[in-house]
């Protein structure tokens, strides 16, 4: 193992200097198994370090719990496999910047980044421009008005990988993208905040307008507790993107959240998971599945708990008047809403074609409402099943089914309630269950 050190004189005027104001410290090192710890205490204070080979290290610690800092900047850039990068910032509007393995493999990589304090900025770029494989990352921010911006195994090939950011506080935001512009499979990427108004935007396999993408086998997550807070995850948006096997989770638990989630917009997308978990009042969740693409055996999964809240779902939309079509077959809607005054609406097949597709709606409380629509304008639903049980008072469900050999089962309990439905096509088959509460 090799390192450098620092004695006599030079050492202690650098431990001299890293008690000022607006110092910098610089460093850069080439070879293996290097080691490199660098302190500050003060404000406006810099350090940059640059290690170039493999299995290195570098720690960077600006102020402590007993004297926090303030405007402070960390800058870390590791070129090779199997580095290692921490930094611990503590105090406000301080900036830290993380780059390893950049513009070429990046193997077995792990940083990680603490940030204490309100108004400070991460910017963290891991395993891009190359084969990424095995690299881990993660972010955590305790404090108000933190933003960071995670950027993990984009313009290459990325297996293996795991992203994480926590922020505890209000007024946060986080971006993180993971496996955009190239092939992903394999990887994990996670987001937790809590506190209020804070949003986050998660990616895997993001928009690429150039060449298609291949994401498999990953798993993306949010998970938000607290009020007005928004979460938009989308896995694969690019053109011809082939996405399979893969789940996005969003969970919120609060009051007017937002929650949008999207699984491959044009390409071919199989045995998809995506589900939103809300507790809470007037919340919202949307989820895009296979929009204008080759839709099969996809889930679509929605739990609700409160009152006021809305979940929206659309499998095979397709582009109408767009020559956009889809191919729907084999997926599955699932929503299970408790409380009042709550909305489902569902929408399969658009324009293509739909078949053997399924839509399960359960309604607990009063005054909630059902909303699906299998094969609409230009598409036929073939084999298609609704069903949809609600118990509670001055509930209401519509169902409109277009094709053939489609089932539509309305089971209601309660007082005052409403069922409507319309099938056009031959074979079709509709059962509506009323009856009021003992």
């Amino acid at each position: 193992m090799k390192r450098i050190l620092l004695s006599g004189a030079a050492l202690l005027a650098l431990s001299a200097a890293s008690y000022g104001q607006t110092n910098t410290a610089t460093l850069d090192q080439s070879g293996t198994e290097l080691r490199a710890t660098l302190s500050q205490t003060g404000a406006s204070n810099q350090i940059i370090t640059t290690q170039r080979g493999s299995q290195n290290e570098t720690t960077i610690n600006q102020g402590t719990s007993a004297n926090p800092v303030q405007g402070n900047t960390a800058d870390v850039y590791q070129f090779g496999t199997t580095n290692q990068a921490y930094i611990d910032q503590l105090g406000d509007d301080n900036t830290a910047t993380l780059a390893q393995g950049q513009d070429g493999n990046a193997t077995d990589n792990t940083a990680s980044i603490n940030q204490s304090g309100s108004g400070n900025y991460v910017l963290f770029d891991q395993a891009n421009f190359g084969t990424a494989t095995g690299n881990t990352a993660s972010i955590d921010q305790s404090g108000d008005q933190n933003f960071a911006y995670l950027f993990q195994g984009d313009y290459g090939t990325a297996t293996g990988n795991t992203a994480s950011i926590d922020q505890s506080g209000s007024g946060n935001y986080v971006q993180s993208n993971q496996g955009s512009y190239g092939r992903l499979t394999n990887s994990t990427a996670s987001v937790d905040q809590s506190g209020d108004n804070n949003g986050a935007s998660l990616s895997q396999g993001a928009y690429n307008p150039y060449s298609p993408s291949i994401l498999s086998n990953s798993t993306a997550n949010i998970d938000q507790s607290g009020n007005y807070n928004s979460a938009t995850l989308s896995q694969s948006t690019g053109i011809g993107d082939d996405v399979m096997n893969n789940t996005a989770i969003i969970d919120q638990s609060g009051d007017q959240n937002t929650a949008i989630l999207f699984q491959c917009i044009i390409g071919v997308s199989a045995d998809n998971t995506a589900i939103i978990n809300q507790s809470g009042d007037q919340n919202t969740a949307t989820i895009n599945q296979a929009v204008a693409a080759i839709g099969t055996g996809n889930t679509a999964i929605f739990d609700q708990s409160g009152n006021g809240n809305v979940a929206e779902v659309s499998q095979g939309r397709g582009v109408s008047g767009g020559g956009l079509n889809t191919i729907s077959i084999g997926n599955t809607t699932i929503v299970d809403q408790s409380g009042d005054q709550n909305l489902a609406y569902i929408v399969q097949g658009v324009t293509g074609t739909s078949t053997d597709n399924t839509v399960s709606v359960d309604q607990s409380g009063d005054q909630n409402s059902a909303f699906v629509y299998q094969g609409v304008f230009f598409t036929n639903a073939e084999s298609s099943l609704v069903q949809i049980t609600q118990a509670g008072d001055g509930n209401s469900v519509t169902i409109e089914q277009l094709g053939l050999s489609n089932s539509g089962i309305i089971s209601q309990l309660g007082d005052i309630n409403t069922s409507n439905v319309r099938q056009d096509g031959t074979g079709n088959t509709a059962t509506i269950t009323q009856s009021n509460l003992p």
